[in-house]
């Protein structure tokens, strides 16, 4: 007869299996690992020692489960496994696939090792548990793209289009395109995100679906289109991986924990998250001159807004991979114009969300940039969208800058 329970032991995660794991118990099992997969575990330990039989279909669980593991930097530890067990996990060559101990002390000091860094500060804020490594880089400098004001009127024209070469934007947000020509990209503006050079745009259209340009060092610089937006460079002076007591994470909460970490008045941001519901909003149709039915009137009074935008009416996109990039200010009254330009009314942040498909990603402060690289690459975006600050996490990891105001 099989059964489980799961505790903590060693701080790692235990699941303590007993009786028969096979074809009949396997898909309890996968839904049990799922659970703390999703619930953020990158680590997991199963102690065998009163499982008495496990055929290839048990097998299988957990090499589906280590498989998703791998490109996250997390693993299967096994403990406590009974010598006939052993001759199966040999028999189908996967005894050097997992990571097998005799205890599960020994288990979890090889998968949790020596820190990476010496100099991670953990710390709780505001019931936000950050993990936060501190780096010695320049600070970034903020430039604006186009005019923020022509948007209310939906009145940008050719001229107004501000051109910036992919290899000369590493951070950004705005309306943004792609193309060569005014005539072939003029009607496919919409909210766009620029993360380490790579853009991606949702344009306002209808039946949408996001376009991106990847990039490379080293490949010839391409034109990004933009109406508007704002663009950052500099490098991250802290990257924290953090997750919530509460225990789901506000970005209104969020931004306002990051001041205490850095004493710039400014920070640029980069958000990789777990979302438990997005609130976010786009554009429905390209704000250009001769697209606008109603030119007399502003896109955003209530007459025109539902015509103009795409609304939230209830979170979306649960357990998606978020992936955001913006700026945060400490106190907006004291910010200067031209960053107050950069952020909509009555909020303290301007970020735009790309939405990825679901999948697991690794929240190791250490290995940000290149997993952040690995989401760009390899995830779906789903949209592109302006985040508003009820969009709630379950855990993630963000990188900042501190910019010079």
């Amino acid at each position: 007869m099989f059964a489980y329970s799961e505790t903590e032991d060693f701080g790692l995660k235990w699941l303590v299996l007993s009786g028969r794991i096979d074809a009949m118990s396997s898909g309890e099992i996968a839904r049990k690992l799922d659970d703390l997969l999703t619930a953020g575990e990158r680590n997991i330990g199963a102690d065998l020692e009163q499982v008495n039989y496990m055929s290839s279909a048990g097998i299988r669980i957990f090499l589906a489960a280590q498989k998703k593991l791998i490109p996250v930097h997390g693993q299967i530890v096994l403990a406590h496994v009974r010598p006939d067990v052993l001759d199966v996990l040999k028999m189908s060559g996967l005894d050097a696939v997992f990571r097998i101990a005799a205890t599960r002390e020994e288990g979890a000091g090889a998968v949790q090792g020596e820190p990476k860094e010496r100099d991670l500060l953990s710390k709780t804020i505001n019931g936000i548990r950050f993990t936060c490594l501190k780096r010695e880089g320049r600070r970034g400098t903020l430039t604006l793209l186009g005019d923020m004001n022509r948007l209310i009127h939906a009145a940008y024209e050719a001229d107004d289009v501000v051109t910036v070469p992919s290899s000369d934007m590493s951070f950004g947000l705005g309306l943004g395109s792609l193309g060569q020509e005014w005539d072939h990209f003029k009607g496919l503006f919409g909210e766009a995100m620029v993360i380490d050079h790579n853009l991606f745009f949702y344009p306002a259209v209808k039946n949408p679906a996001v376009d991106f340009m990847l990039w490379s060092e080293g490949n010839p610089s391409l034109p990004y289109r933009f109406l508007n937006g704002l663009a950052f460079g500099g490098a991250y002076q802290y990257v924290a991986s953090f997750d919530g007591e509460d225990p789901l994470v506000s970005l209104d909460s969020l931004t306002r924990a990051l001041f205490h970490f850095s004493d710039a008045p400014v920070l640029g941001m980069v958000l990789l998250g777990e979302s438990r519901g997005t609130w976010g909003m786009h554009l429905k149709r390209v704000p250009v001159k001769g697209f606008r039915p109603c030119p007399e009137q502003d896109i955003f009074s209530p007459a025109q807004i539902h015509d103009w935008m795409d609304l939230p009416v209830e979170p979306a996109f649960t357990r998606h991979t978020v992936l955001a990039v913006g700026i945060a200010v400490k106190e907006r009254a004291v910010a200067p114009r031209s960053v107050k330009a950069c952020i909509p009314q009555g909020q303290d942040f301007h970020l735009h969300a790309g939405i990825f498909g679901r999948g697991l990603f690794s929240t190791d402060p250490t290995g940000f940039e290149k997993e952040v690289r690995r989401i760009v690459c390899e995830f779906q975006a789903l949209r592109i969208q302006h985040l508003m600050g009820r969009s709630l996490f379950k855990s993630g990891v963000v990188g900042v800058v501190a910019i010079d105001d």
